[in-house]
């Protein structure tokens, strides 16, 4: 019987695979030579985080928290998302959701879904609430299992309790440490081939159907 799940956000919890790309799109501006850095080593992930943030800063200078966020609100929960979070509720799941996503979009898609613990990576501030440029990793993205074996110690939760959500190669980690393990729309066929259950479909709840 599965007592916890862990979701990853984007693309499984939001119809968007990327909370950055979202804000990128937004103001016009091009993250793949940052992407290419850090995929490739030759940047850590908060540099990644500043040189990203900072391309935003170009276009909007006085940019805060609040206007991320009010940018944010718009963007498309997954179809059927509510009433999988409504459901495993119901049966008294554990549901969380880990993401090298920001916090900003995290907080949003927990109100709107009704989960309560979430971990994501945020964005420093100055005493004028002017966004930094500095990122303040919690969620190292290539290692989210971290996060979810503390969880699960926390919980006192075994491995075949948990289920594990996700969509890209930064979710393989915690599909390795959980007993169930749901690639949603994986990206790629490594994705595919780490996880007990492939599904694609624009509808989230059909994930209910292999969680028991």
């Amino acid at each position: 019987m599965i007592k916890l799940v862990a979701f990853d956000m984007d693309g499984v919890l939001t119809k968007c695979r990327s909370s950055w790309y979202y804000i990128h799109k937004y103001f016009g501006t091009d993250n793949s030579e940052n992407i290419r850095l850090f995929n490739e080593g030759k940047i850590d992930y908060p540099t990644f985080m500043y040189l990203d943030t900072m391309l935003w800063k170009l276009k909007d200078k006085n940019l805060t928290r609040e206007k991320l966020s009010t940018i944010f609100d718009k963007m498309e929960l997954m179809k059927g998302a509510k009433e999988t979070v409504q459901t495993l509720k119901s049966k008294g799941k554990i549901l969380v959701v880990i993401t090298g996503g920001l916090d900003i979009l995290a907080e949003i898609v927990c109100k709107k879904l009704g989960i309560e613990i979430y971990y994501a990576n945020g964005l420093e501030t100055d005493e004028k609430g002017l966004i930094t440029g500095k990122g303040i990793v919690r969620v190292d993205p290539y290692r989210k299992d971290l996060v979810l074996q503390e969880l699960m110690k926390k919980y006192s939760i075994k491995r075949e309790e948990v289920a594990a959500v996700g969509d890209g190669e930064v979710d393989i980690p915690m599909f390795r440490i959980a007993g169930l393990s749901i690639a949603f729309n994986p990206f790629t066929e490594d994705v595919r081939s780490n996880a007990n259950i492939v599904i694609n479909s624009d509808d989230l709840r059909t994930i209910l159907n292999y969680i028991p």
